[in-house]
């Protein structure tokens, strides 16, 4: 069971400011439990019912919410606040029903979990989700037009471009940063995906799957897809899966043999991945990301694309640190009780 530690700090009044009492040292959490981390022992509020209450949040990992919720004497009053962002933002609410010698408390919550990335063609934009869902947390410009593939690698977003400029990028982190480039094996590539240690591609005109050395350019081997014009692909730890036309096949292990097939959502699949439970397909004709039923055409849930025309789809897993400073009491009181602040979860 966590447990955290109470220190007593130190407090100041500052009339210029209106700031009554506040400690302004940073905590983090870094659990995925609601974890107390300051606490302020009101005095007399001098008639008043109602504080206003500042604190600053910020999430150690872009993209990745972090949650913090005001409390009084234990119990959960404020709204549940949350940011995404790796700058500090601060919020502010105001607490009715509020007694002398209450105490008032910031909680904090980190969460981890899988989100999304989509390749838009229309506008040319990847889009940061929050997790299996079409919310959009943030966007940026990929390095050219015409992205059809991407997939997750060691933290590292993978992009393929085809027509402007036939290469494969790696991204630092899931941002816009690029760290490598190189060469398609082809002309016309499209999809692509990892295995753990190869990546894996496919191209549109040659009919082929490439299996790379590593994150490299260089090619160990390559195969006939079933179908021509393969577009999409993912592994789901076992088997290859490739998307084109209306269905979706299921390849054995890492190789030209099918074991079967099954119909694609509505108008096919243009983006494939894997949540180590269940496929993810994307439809741009339907403008929908689809959750399916582990590996087969059931559908367990879908939700809207964040615009049209999505072409490529990649999960990674976020995993992030809540952090909090600046948690100030706004307002007028004669005298503060107790200011203290909470050690991290051990």
């Amino acid at each position: 069971m966590p447990l955290h530690i109470p220190i007593r700090t130190e407090i100041y009044d500052s009339e210029e400011t209106g700031i009554a009492h506040g400690h302004d040292a940073e905590v983090v959490e870094a659990e995925a439990l609601w974890a107390i981390k300051k606490e302020i022992t009101v005095g007399w509020l001098l008639g008043h019912d109602s504080v206003k209450v500042d604190f600053d949040l910020k999430s150690s990992a872009l993209g990745v919410p972090v949650y913090g919720r005001l409390y009084v004497n234990d119990a959960a009053v404020g709204i549940q606040q949350s940011e995404s962002g790796v700058s500090y933002v601060t919020k502010t609410e105001t607490l009715t029903g509020i007694s002398d010698l209450d105490k008032i408390q910031l909680f904090l919550l980190a969460l981890t979990g899988k989100n999304l990335v989509s390749a838009s063609f229309s506008p040319t934009r990847f889009y940061v989700q929050a997790g299996l869902t079409g919310t959009v947390i943030r966007y940026f410009t990929p390095v050219s037009a015409n992205s059809y593939g991407l997939v997750v690698a060691n933290g590292d977003l993978i992009s393929v471009i085809d027509g402007t400029t036939d290469k494969i990028y790696v991204h630092d982190g899931i941002t816009s940063t690029i760290k490598d480039s190189f060469a398609t094996p082809s002309t016309r590539p499209r999809g692509i995906t990892f295995d753990g240690t190869n990546l894996i591609s496919c191209d549109r005109d040659t009919g082929l799957i490439y299996v790379h050395v590593g994150i490299s350019g260089a090619i160990s081997s390559s195969f006939a897809s079933p179908v021509a014009q393969p577009l999409t692909l993912t592994f789901d730890g076992a088997n290859l899966i490739i998307g084109a036309g209306n269905k979706i096949y299921v390849q054995v292990g890492i190789s030209s043999v099918n074991d079967h097939s099954f119909d694609a959502p509505v108008n096919g699949a243009c983006g494939l991945d894997f949540d180590g439970e269940n496929l993810i397909s994307a439809d741009g004709g339907t403008d929908k990301t689809y959750v399916h039923d582990g590996v087969t055409a059931a559908i367990l849930d879908e939700f809207d694309s964040p615009s049209g025309a999505i072409h490529g789809i990649a999960l990674y897993e976020g995993l992030s640190i809540a952090h909090a400073q600046n948690f100030r009491i706004i307002g007028e009181m004669k005298e503060l009780i107790e200011v203290t602040a909470f050690s991290n979860t051990i």
